[in-house]
């Protein structure tokens, strides 16, 4: 809602197009008065106050004080100003409206706005006595002035020029108006304000209508549905915040949008804003706006009156004044100043009043429900305005103006595209955001009232010539006949008109196939949101009924149980949600509807559809069938299956429709399609016995709801009945040598139809019923009286009709057709190419395309014609005959010369050129004229669609008027006549055969009218024969080398034509090679080739691929904000989680709505509320990153959030922290102070009380509650103790860290658990002591908290956090390692102390925790491959491990390493410094001997006695999902010792992309300190094994090495030589691999869904059927803590199951694509780093001279790293520190001193 800001004075402010002044106020567009460079004045147009709360905007004036007895505990009894005080009460809301505009000049009034301002002043001085909290003068305000306030807001709303000028923009407004509606229906579902009680949806509707238009309309919504004043303030102060936060995101959007080129030029639109007053004074003007005011006002109450229109006047008033402005355009717009004034200072007068009504505390108890269901609803406005643009393809700056104008209206939209430098779009903003105003209003109190809408329909419809039929035929059969007829009239108006073949390219990326795959086919962008939301829309209709029913169930038979009683509800909403698919089945196949080209679709590409809906309906239809059949069983009333009920729905009638339906069904199956196709098309045809039974069983209302599809339907079916009872003129029949039949029907000139439509034919003399459909291969351009189809002889129809026509001398056959049908019009011509891809007969549309083509040509030799590349493969030579098919048979040599058009022929199976006389001449027959055969022709003539249009309307009004007659003069006096009710079934039969006699009638008349009409304008046709070949032209193509191209006929078409014999088209090759923008790509064959070509086609053009990119890119974003929005929703959770609102508000409705007997009365709401949003974050997350790994990792990002990111504090306790984390890390202790306040206040509320009841000291009481809040406190942080260590979680990869970043997190989040853990235990330790309750310390109760678990717990906890302590752990890790196992033990018995159900807070990160540990557990069982070991000198060792080549990770990855022969618990952390990229093979660690392990391997490894093989078990890798190095300038590295490992995989990587990618590539400078020469060694290692041919100077490198000890050089003879050592492979032994496969993001998003899942299934069994009989059914209570262990045990075995099977079946698959890995390790046998101290080497003649090059050594010598850091110049230099903590703290500080902006610190540390 566009906060109800206003401007303080009519003077025009100057926006520069910095607008410096937006930072100190989002509101100062909406507010103030905007003046543009092209615009000479813009001033405030009302439009942007949209802030007024979700209540009634006070009283309306039928309303009287009566209605106000709401005592507020702050008001005085008498205030100062009393009610009666008239002259005081005006002077103090106009003196408070005046403040309220001064203080937008002040700094603080301009951040939150007049009206806001007004708002809280008015609140407050009502709320502590200084004017009255209702007064006559409130009452007045709004009966009169208010109402006189919205007209002059309006004088602007010209409609015309609205639609005139806006061009685009109005798309877009109107885009976010869905979003807008479709935002406030999600809010609703996800924040139902129940609190408001009754105003919560009349709230919703005002904000909505806000968002769409502006404040007027919030307030005339608010009026008309009667909100209450209470809200009105709390939405105020809402809906503040909400504007102020949106308008930042906003601009900071928009930021990234550059403004428009300077231009002399004005705007496209000119908006008379200053108009010429024609002599007219100021006061002239004012007086005349407010006498027309008056007038509208007067007017709308009389109209409002007359008509009796309930909720105010002021939605007639919106509606007399935009029609008035918009016809008296100029008019209005003269005294549009004057109404501006007047309306802006009885506005603020208004947000006075509405603060006055209001109450503090009732604001303060309704304003954080109100907050979020506006942050949801504006959140998801954003991301749908922003995503639907994408994909429409509208321009985000359209899209940004578009949504301002709907949430802040024209000011703000006008001030946004001034300070953004969009001239062009000042004007259009403005008048989007008045369309918006224009129409909000009738639609907030639409859906205010929807709730209504029924039964006032029923109250209005309800008659005696339709009784209660007629709500039904207004709402669900009038609107879709309605559009059928007038989209008759489109139509035919649009067929008059030039067809435009450049068509917009606006929704190409929604026709992009989604799907390619069985069992939906090919499926379109399009197809599957539009599935999609079919769907939702079918279980949310379930859901809703369900959830009605089950709030009122009827038991219909005495002792009918509750579950049976809902079981019979389910099977009955079941049938329910059948019918809303049945609604939509008919339409898909209704050939000419004209539904279906509105859509741009036809009735052949909409039969999956028909099948999808079918397919679903029948198998609700079934489970309703049975789930009754299994009711009336376990009931005892078995009989009711034969009951046919005279009131009430006919069970014999549904049991006869379900069993005729399902043969229809089981034989539409593919199998029984394809095979037995005669099988199907016979059993379909009894869906007219279907239909009558099925509607004789649901009764009239419900046949109301399908009545459109099946009305529509039987006028299509009785039109083709007539149009066949005509014999089609067949002239010709050419048949081809391939078994390819042409035949050439008489049709009329006026016939049009457009390629690839296609025409159904019937021949009595091969089958009387059987219709087929085939492709019209003629144009109605080039052959304007023949029309010609292709019929390849497949089938045992087609094979009959081949056989007839070439086996005997037949000289005249009957046929009849019906159609053709088609699409509106050539879309393919808009492309620059077209690729058509056929195999078989498929080539027949194709053959229509290219003739089109050929007269596009002729027509237009200068137009632009695409280019055609014709793909065809057939099986034989003999099939090349089609080829001729391309030109009819008039068709001249030169017709195909005009075109690029170029022919590549694969012949599959005959592998050499046939000898051409072999094969048997072309035959032509022709056949005599029968006097009663007629050219096919239109059935409704060239007006078929005007005609088309009168008859459905005519009959369907003709269809209204009888069945008035029937019911008011026939059944009407049965009903209240007699003592009988009318028949339910004969009610059904009636409006049927009043269906079918309209249609008949009406249908008939209009074809024998028409008829009439064709038989005076037919002329006789005479039976020419035209010239052909004797022979097949493709007979010519193998043969074309002896034969001169100028004695054939067809010169061209073999010129153009390529044949390729005994091969299969590359189409991959093929479609990359087409050089076009714009390629469009068409398949017509077999299955597997079609499905084929959309793959190709939708991954590998280019132009393609750059929208995929873009496209997955937006569908990341949209997912990042959508998970974003929910953890939002999370913390807000956690932030109300203390507070009285939710536990006395919040949590009881969620747990009345999620109690069950499957999840007890407290463990459901917990799970929802605490784990499924984490759960489902989490695998969202999986399934966001999987789609990333499918993009190029984003090292050329921008540095965002680069200030954020630069260490405030370097030393301390805490390490080296960053700006980010001091952020989080305050806000999450100011979350547990905020707790920790929250709980106490309310504990401590009634101490004294309770302390007396139970005989406490107050200080006792105290003590108890305080280790009870620290208790709760302690829990909050437990709930996010664990997601730092989930070492492959997906929550920290979607942030951008990784496990061993966030160890330090997991360190600070267990130091505060544990100390308020020790402080929760000792407060209870010494409550007891003091209360002499000691032996509370053993209990353990079984229906309460166990003191003895949470004491067991807190002791684990204990010993984990003393040997977690810094000495201790580094000093003696090995007690640290072992003593942290515990963790088990804590978890397990904390859940004991506290319960499952309160657990439920911190399972989300424990669940995670072991979803990931079950999954290194699996992948700790196998072994891995080792390959080799080099041993340097400086006591290192590389290992390198064997790898699948699928294997990807990033640099600075890491893996933990277990050798048994060492130890065989003990894991450890190593930095992987090969890269995936330029070693896909291998996998590459160095380890430093430094502690007792890494020294044991070392020795081991370096021992005299030989190796051939050591066990080595492996876990990861684990990384970043990205690398942003390449998006700085310059890369300083600093190394320390062996820290310079996670560098050297980033060295590897840079390499790898200089040497293989054209991707800019940052200078490198390596910093690295050793403490001894040898150690210089390591140096060796930034080069892999079989780098040595790698050229490194690509690279821009320098190496400066620091030997810090050594102050000279050292002797080589002394130093042993680098040594390698090899080991055998083993069968047992694999490589390393990712343990889910290439997909392990997306696996791993399969367990935890599914896992939950599971978990569900199995505890609700549990609780249902083993633990609520225990509860309810016998005296015992089943024990808390037997509770826990069930569901602890239910979470493992989910987990472990679905784990492990996603384990196993991606081991199979490792296994099947796994091949034999070669060790072949060639390394050096002397260590290179020798070279760097020999200078009597020649460096020609080492292999790593380019390294040597780069290197420069200094001894006995620390680094400068000031002087180094300061010295760099790059305007983004990163600095990346890695070694001991002195020296990262050093770097840190460095780059935090301020002294340069250019340095970007980070650091890697492995030391906690």
């Amino acid at each position: 809602m566009a906060s109800f800001a206003l401007s303080s004075s009519l003077v025009s402010l100057p926006v520069s197009p910095s607008i410096p002044s937006l930072h100190r106020s989002p509101f100062f567009l909406r507010q103030g008065l905007v003046t543009a460079s092209t615009v000479p004045v813009v001033p405030n147009l009302g439009l942007s106050y949209q802030n007024t709360s979700l209540n009634k905007p006070l009283l309306s004036p039928s309303l009287t004080s009566k209605t106000r007895n709401v005592e507020v505990r702050s008001q005085l009894r008498y205030p100062l100003i009393s009610p009666e005080d008239h002259w005081g009460t005006w002077t103090a809301l106009f003196s408070i409206g005046a403040f309220g505009l001064w203080s937008e000049k002040t700094k603080i009034g301009s951040m939150v706005s007049a009206a806001l301002v007004s708002t809280l002043v008015g609140l407050a001085a009502s709320n502590v006595g200084i004017i009255p909290f209702e007064a006559p003068a409130y009452s007045l305000f709004l009966g009169y002035l208010l109402p006189l306030a919205v007209p002059m807001l309006l004088f602007r709303a010209d409609l015309r020029k609205v639609i005139s000028s806006t061009g685009t923009l109005l798309l877009a407004f109107l885009l976010g108006s869905v979003s807008t509606i479709v935002g406030t229906l999600v809010a609703f579902w996800v924040v139902p304000m129940r609190s408001l009680g009754s105003d919560n949806w009349k709230i919703a509707s005002a904000l909505m209508g806000s968002y769409i238009g502006g404040s007027v309309n919030y307030i005339a919504i608010s009026e008309a549905l009667g909100v209450s004043p209470s809200v009105l303030a709390a939405g105020v102060a809402a809906d503040n915040v909400i504007c102020a936060i949106y308008f930042m995101i906003l601009f900071a959007i928009a930021s990234k949008v550059p403004p428009e080129a300077p231009t002399s030029a004005s705007n496209d639109v000119e908006m008379n804003l200053d108009p010429d007053l024609g002599g007219k004074s100021p006061v002239l003007q004012i007086a005349t706006a407010l006498a027309i005011s008056f007038l509208i006002c007067k007017s709308a109450s009389y109209l409002t009156n007359l008509f009796k229109i309930e909720g105010g006047i002021l939605p007639g008033v919106t509606a007399v004044t935009v029609i008035l402005a918009t016809l008296f355009s100029k008019q209005f717009g003269n005294l549009a100043p004057a109404g501006d004034t007047l309306a802006l200072a009885l506005m603020q007068v208004f947000f006075t009043v509405v603060g006055a009504n209001g109450s503090i505390w009732n604001v303060i108890n309704t304003a954080p429900s109100i907050f979020l269901f506006a942050l949801v609803q504006v959140s998801i406005h954003l991301v749908m305005i922003l995503g639907l643009g994408k994909l429409l393809r509208l321009d985000l700056k359209l899209l940004l103006l578009a949504s301002n104008a709907n949430v802040g209206g024209p000011t703000t939209a006008c001030g946004m595209a001034t300070a953004q430098g969009w001239s062009s779009l000042v004007v259009p903003a403005i008048l989007a955001g008045i369309f918006g105003i224009s129409i909000a209003t009738f639609l907030g109190i639409g859906f205010g009232t929807m709730n209504t809408w029924t039964p006032k329909l029923q109250s209005k419809l309800t008659s005696t010539y339709f009784e209660g039929q007629g709500t039904n035929l207004v709402l669900f059969s009038f609107p879709v006949m309605f559009i059928a007829a007038f989209g008759c009239a489109y139509l035919h108006f649009q067929k008059k008109s030039t067809v435009s073949y450049s068509k917009a390219k606006s929704s190409a990326v929604l026709k992009r196939p989604m799907v390619v795959m069985a069992p939906l086919g090919i499926v379109s962008a399009t197809e599957l949101i539009f599935a999609a939301m079919f769907v939702a829309l079918m279980i949310w209709s379930l859901a809703n009924y369900l959830y009605v029913s089950f709030g009122h169930l009827h038991m219909h038979k005495a002792g009918e149980k509750i579950w049976e009683a809902k079981f019979r509800s389910v099977s009955l909403r079941l049938g329910y949600v059948g019918n809303i698919c049945w609604a939509f089945l008919f339409f898909p196949v209704t050939r000419g509807s004209s539904l279906l080209p509105l859509l741009g679709l036809t009735s052949e590409s909409s039969i999956k559809y028909h099948i999808w809906l079918g397919h679903v309906s029948n198998f609700l239809f079934l489970l309703h069938t049975i789930g009754f059949i299994i009711y009336w069983a376990i009931t005892n009333q078995m009989a009711q299956i034969l009951e046919w009920s005279s009131t009430y729905v006919s069970n014999v009638a549904g049991m006869i429709a379900m069993v005729i339906a399902i043969p229809m069904w089981v034989t539409s199956f593919p199998y029984f399609r394809r095979k037995m196709f005669e099988l199907f098309f016979y059993t379909h045809h009894i869906y007219l016995v279907y239909i009558l039974f099925y509607v004789l069983h649901v009764g009239d209302a419900y046949f109301c709801m399908i009545l459109p599809g099946i009305f529509l339907f039987l006028v299509d079916r009785f039109l083709r009945f007539l149009q066949s009872r005509h014999r089609a003129r067949l002239l010709s029949a050419r048949l081809l040598p391939c078994g390819v039949l042409e035949l050439n029907f008489s049709k009329t000139p006026g016939l049009y139809y457009n390629p690839t439509s296609i025409l159904f034919v019937n021949v009595p003399r091969i089958s009387k019923l059987q219709w087929h459909p085939f492709t019209v291969t003629s144009n109605c351009n080039m052959e304007p009286d023949m029309l010609s189809l292709v019929i390849k002889s497949e089938g045992s129809w087609s094979h009959k009709l081949y056989q007839e026509i070439s086996s005997s001398t037949l000289d005249h056959l009957q046929v009849s057709t019906e159609g053709p049908y088609g699409p509106i019009s050539p879309h393919f011509l808009r492309h620059e190419c077209l690729v058509l891809v056929s195999g078989g007969s498929g080539i027949t549309p194709f053959i229509s395309i290219i003739r089109e083509i050929i007269f596009q040509t002729q027509k237009n030799p200068n137009g632009k014609i695409p280019r055609v590349v014709l793909i065809c493969a057939f099986k034989h030579s003999v099939d090349l005959a089609m080829l001729d098919l391309l030109l009819p048979i008039s068709g001249t040599p030169s017709q195909i010369s005009q075109i690029q058009l170029q022919i590549e022929a694969y012949i599959t199976r005959d592998k050499e050129q046939p000898n051409p006389d072999t094969h048997k001449p072309l035959q032509t027959i022709w056949f005599k004229p029968s006097p009663l055969d007629s050219p096919i022709s239109a059935t409704l003539g060239p007006n078929n669609w005007l005609w088309l249009g009168a008859i459905i309307a005519s009959s369907f009004v003709m269809f209204l008027l009888l069945l008035g007659i029937v019911t008011r003069y026939y059944i009407y006096p049965i009903d209240q006549n007699t003592e009988t009710i009318y028949h339910y079934s004969y009610r059904a039969l009636w409006d049927m055969f009043l269906v079918c006699v309209c249609i008949f009638i009406v249908s008939s008349v209009v074809f024998l009218w028409r008829k009439k009409q064709n038989a005076r304008e037919m002329n006789q046709i005479q039976n020419t024969e035209v010239p052909t070949p004797t022979t097949s032209p493709g007979l010519w193509f193998p043969g074309g080398a002896d034969r001169e191209l100028e004695s054939l006929p067809h010169q061209s078409l073999v010129q153009a034509t390529k044949i390729h014999f005994g091969s299969r088209p590359d189409l991959k090759k093929i479609l990359l090679d087409i050089k076009e923008s714009d390629v469009g790509v068409f398949a017509c064959g077999p299955r597997k080739m079609r499905h084929e070509v959309r793959i190709i086609a939708a991954n590998l053009q280019v132009s393609k691929v750059v929208e995929r990119k873009k496209t997955m890119k937006m569908v990341g974003s949209g997912m990042k904000l959508l998970l974003l929005l929910i953890f939002l929703g999370y913390m807000v959770l956690w932030i109300m989680m203390p507070t009285k609102l939710y536990f006395e508000h919040w949590m009881p409705q969620i747990r009345a709505k999620t109690v069950s007997t499957c999840f007890g009365p407290r463990q459901g709401a917990s799970m929802l509320i605490y784990t499924f949003p984490i759960l489902f974050i989490a695998t969202m997350a999986s399934i966001y990153l999987h789609l990333g790994k499918k993009k190029k990792n984003s090292d050329d990002n921008t540095n965002r959030f680069g200030t954020l990111r630069k260490p405030v504090m370097v030393k301390g306790p805490l390490g080296i922290v960053s700006w980010m984390e001091l952020s989080f890390l305050s806000m999450f202790i100011v979350l547990l102070a905020w707790s920790t306040t929250s709980y106490l206040s309310r504990m401590f509320v009634n101490i004294d009380q309770m302390a007396a009841k139970t005989g406490l000291q107050v200080w006792e009481a105290k003590l108890e509650m305080s280790g009870l809040a620290l208790g709760l406190v302690g829990n909050i942080c437990l709930a996010f103790l664990f997601f730092q260590v989930t070492r492959g979680s997906s929550l920290l990869r979607l942030i951008g860290l990784t496990s061993e970043a966030s160890i330090k997190y997991h360190i600070w989040v267990g130091h505060i658990t544990m100390t308020i853990f020790t402080a929760h235990g000792l407060c209870f330790l010494v409550f007891w002591a003091k209360t002499h309750q000691i032996s509370e310390v053993l209990k353990w109760d079984k229906v309460d908290i166990s003191n003895v678990a949470g004491e067991i717990a807190l002791v684990s906890g204990l010993v984990m956090w003393v040997a977690s302590l810094p000495k201790i752990r580094r000093k003696m890790f090995e007690l640290f390692y072992y003593t942290h196992h515990l963790y088990i033990l804590f978890v397990v018995f904390f859940i004991f102390h506290v319960g499952f159900s309160y657990s439920c807070i911190m399972l989300p990160g424990f669940y995670l925790f072991l979803v990931d540990r079950y999954l290194r557990f699996l992948q700790s069982q196998q072994r891995v491959s080792l390959v080799s070991a080099r041993i340097l000198p400086c006591q290192t060792v590389e290992l390198n491990f064997s790898k699948s080549p699928e294997l990807s990770y990033t640099p600075t990855s890491t893996v933990f390493v277990n050798v048994p022969s060492i130890s065989k618990l003990q894991w450890h952390p190593f930095t992987i410094t090969s890269s995936s990229n330029l070693n896909p093979d291998k996998l590459s660690i160095v380890i430093k001997s430094q502690g007792s392990w890494t020294s044991k391997l070392y020795q081991k490894l370096s021992s005299p006695l030989p190796i051939d093989h050591l066990e080595v078990s492996m876990e990861g890798p684990y990384g970043p999902a990205s690398t942003h190095f390449q998006r700085h300038d310059t890369l300083v590295m600093v190394s320390g010792g062996s820290g310079i490992t996670p560098l050297i995989s980033i060295i590897r990587d840079l390499l790898f992309k200089a040497s293989n990618c054209n991707d800019r590539i940052p200078q490198i400078l390596l910093v690295c300190s050793f403490k001894n020469s040898v150690d210089v060694t390591m140096l060796e290692l930034l080069l892999p094994v079989s780098g040595s041919t790698l050229d490194i100077s690509c690279l821009k490198l320098q190496i400066e090495a620091y030997v810090t000890r050594d102050i000279d050089p050292i002797i080589t003879d002394n130093k042993n030589p680098l040594q390698t050592v090899l080991f055998k492979p083993k069968a047992s032994d694999a490589p390393v691999s990712a343990i889910l496969g290439p997909k392990s993001w997306l696996w791993l998003g399969l367990i935890i869904s599914s896992s939950f899942v599971i978990f569900l299934l199995l505890i609700g069994i549990l609780t249902r059927f083993y633990i609520y009989p225990i509860d309810h059914n016998s005296d015992i209570i089943y024990p808390t803590s037997a509770r826990a262990a069930l569901n602890m045990l239910c979470i493992c075995i989910a987990i472990a199951m679905t784990a492990t099977a996603v384990f196993l079946w991606n081991k199979k698959r490792n296994v099947k694509g796994r091949g034999q890995i070669l060790s072949m390790d060639t390394p050096p046998t002397v260590s290179p780093a020798l070279f760097y101290n020999n200078g009597e080497r020649e460096l020609e003649s080492l292999p790593h001279q380019s390294l040597l090059q780069a290197t420069k050594v200094h001894y006995g010598e620390r680094p400068d790293l000031k002087k180094i850091l300061f010295e760099q110049k790059g305007s983004s230099v990163g600095v990346i520190a890695s070694g001991p903590r002195e020296m990262r703290q050093e770097v840190a500080a460095i780059c935090s001193s301020g002294l340069v902006d250019n340095l970007h610190f980070e650091s890697f540390s492995f030391t906690w």
